[in-house]
């Protein structure tokens, strides 16, 4: 039986892959594998949440999507956004920080559905996020933090809503 709890088991294991500097189980990395294109990252959150909440199979292609998403780091309006033309349904990056932005990030308001999580170790964040609710998926997402504590952005994986990866185009001075 697969549940809830295999989505927050995996985003652990995710979690604790970008913590700590050891491998993993092969076994534990496979099981997390959902879309079999031997990289367990938030494609395959996104595609454990559709199993279980539509009970729809994931797609078994390691392709990258056809579609392009722009992450912007917006310093005008202290924001990252992450825009594209088709619906997100979850994605994962990494954020190097000049403070801890633990209080933006616990205040972070996303879609009505999404559900974010995130870790960190001297102020190296990685973030996941993915929408749990059926028609939840959108087109933009506004990340409210300062642009003046993010150094770089990087390790970024955006899903489609169809469980494909989006191809992310970083333009950091908009």
């Amino acid at each position: 039986i697969i549940n809830l709890f295999d989505v927050v088991s995996l985003l652990d294991h995710l979690q604790l892959n970008h913590l700590e500097n050891l491998p993993i189980s092969e076994c534990r990395e496979q099981a997390g594998n959902i879309n079999s294109d031997e990289r367990v990252n938030i494609v395959d959150v996104v595609n454990l949440v559709r199993m279980i909440r539509d009970n729809d199979l994931p797609p078994r292609q390691s392709i990258l999507s056809e579609r392009v998403a722009s992450v912007i780091k917006n310093t005008f309006s202290d924001k990252i956004i992450i825009a594209s033309d088709s619906k997100i349904a979850g994605f994962q990056f990494k954020i190097s920080t000049l403070a801890n932005i633990d209080k933006y990030l616990h205040n972070i308001s996303m879609p009505e559905g999404w559900t974010i999580r995130f870790s960190s170790i001297d102020n190296e964040y990685s973030l996941f996020a993915y929408a749990a609710l059926s028609n939840s998926s959108v087109k933009e997402i506004n990340l409210n933090i300062p642009n003046h504590l993010a150094l770089d952005i990087s390790d970024i994986v955006i899903a489609s809503e169809e469980g494909f990866e989006i191809k992310a185009v970083i333009n950091k001075d908009s």
